[in-house]
């Protein structure tokens, strides 16, 4: 327990690493990526080791999670990614394997296949412990996935999601990688991109026997090729989009238990709700986040009145070259208001919500009147509906859940 009765989790137990590298650039893409250098790759994972360690210095870190996303996590070959295992299970508590952690790795559906043939790499990913395997599927319309640069076809997802499928059934079978772990498969898609048949998309990825679907909508970022083009998504199809996938994959027995995620009873991503319940988590790689107890570097926070001590701390890792030459993180302290606007506006894209009574207790401080007066408004508008000490954004607050987050603080 900190200052002020704070009880936040000193032992940070969830971990992110960014995978910088793809076989190519997609227009929308806006992340910190960079086109595959066979070259680099040694160079980075020598500088994640060292981050690592030096994470690992400062923090008591035990995984209940372990996401390899990017970029694209899967264009590193096995021996290439066996070594990154072994650089987080060197550093962390973790042992690769272990059915009670839960460990993802994003695939681009090239790799699958390329890698091996039929359930060759989706075996050995297995093998290396990873027991959620996440396909960017995007889309199963050939002339959607060009639109979106997409190397791959619709018949390459599709084969990829299959031979993930059967990669973790036979895992499961044999008394590996066991679903009380995940043991799963999620697909990736896109929506709302022009002309798309978005039921066509949700229907046959569902059809695939994946546990878990997450249903992004296209944005355009600034600065990206699709901008430059003046590419635009239409805001009436993004809402159509998110009600046709709670439909379609609801059809299915694919729930949606988030705002763009949807997955079959306990195959929820653990990871993920990590971050929409306001946990820490450290960030490894170019331009990774972190949210991590404050406590891990003592004296850093303290106001110059000592009033209002930070709860955790905000990390953002330098981009690009000055990440691979070792430029140190920023660090911005939450203190207990920052803390609970982060944890309201993440729960409430859940949607189970939020227990305010719990937060109350991980912070050892009362919800911020401000925000108590927000509740209470946008529960008197419709937006958000209260059961007890619990919140959750109705059906018409998810709809517009971006102005809820705006006005919950007016």
């Amino acid at each position: 327990m900190g200052d002020n009765g704070r009880v936040i989790d000193p032992v940070v137990r969830h971990v992110y690493v960014h995978v910088p590298f793809c076989a190519s650039i997609c227009p929308f893409c806006a992340f910190d990526v960079r086109v595959n250098r066979d070259t680099e790759i040694d160079r980075y994972l020598e500088r994640l080791d060292t981050e690592a360690a030096g994470v690992a210095d400062r923090l008591e870190v035990v995984p209940d999670t372990v996401y390899l996303g990017g970029g694209t996590p899967s264009q590193l070959d096995d021996r290439q990614l066996e070594r990154l295992v072994g650089i987080l299970s060197d550093r962390f508590a973790w042992a690769p394997g272990d059915p009670a952690v839960e460990a993802t790795i994003e695939l681009h559906p090239d790799d699958v296949r390329s890698h091996g043939v039929t359930l060759g790499r989706a075996r050995r990913l297995v093998g290396l412990g990873f027991n959620r395997l996440s396909v960017g599927v995007q889309s199963t319309d050939d002339a959607i996935l060009a639109r979106l640069g997409r190397t791959h076809d619709a018949s390459a997802a599709l084969a990829a999601v299959e031979d993930c499928v059967a990669a973790v059934a036979a895992a499961a079978a044999a008394g590996r990688a066991g679903t009380a772990a995940g043991g799963t498969v999620s697909a990736d898609l896109m929506v709302a991109v022009a002309g798309q048949d978005w039921e066509r998309d949700l229907t046959t990825v569902a059809a695939t026997g994946v546990d878990h679907v997450s249903t992004y909508s296209l944005t355009v970022e600034p600065g990206t090729p699709f901008a430059r083009r003046g590419v635009r998504v239409d805001e009436e199809d993004e809402l159509r989009a998110l009600d046709a996938a709670t439909e379609v994959l609801g059809a299915a027995g694919i729930d949606r238990y988030e705002v763009s995620n949807h997955a079959r009873p306990g195959s929820e991503c653990r990871h993920n709700r990590a971050y929409w319940s306001n946990s820490c988590w450290v960030g490894l790689g170019p331009s990774a986040g972190g949210h991590e107890p404050a406590l891990a570097t003592p004296g850093f926070h303290d106001a110059p009145d000592g009033s209002r001590p930070a709860l955790t701390d905000r990390v953002a890792n330098a981009r690009g070259t000055a990440w691979f030459d070792g430029a140190a993180p920023e660090r911005s302290p939450c203190d207990s208001d920052t803390w609970w606007a982060d944890a309201v506006a993440c729960g409430l894209r859940m949607v189970d919500g939020v227990d305010l009574d719990g937060l109350a207790e991980r912070a050892g401080s009362a919800m911020p009147p401000l925000l108590a007066d927000g509740v209470e408004r946008l529960t008197g508008r419709g937006w958000l509906a209260a059961d007890g000490p619990r919140i959750s954004a109705t059906a018409a607050g998810t709809r517009v859940l971006d102005r809820v987050m705006a006005e919950i603080w007016a």
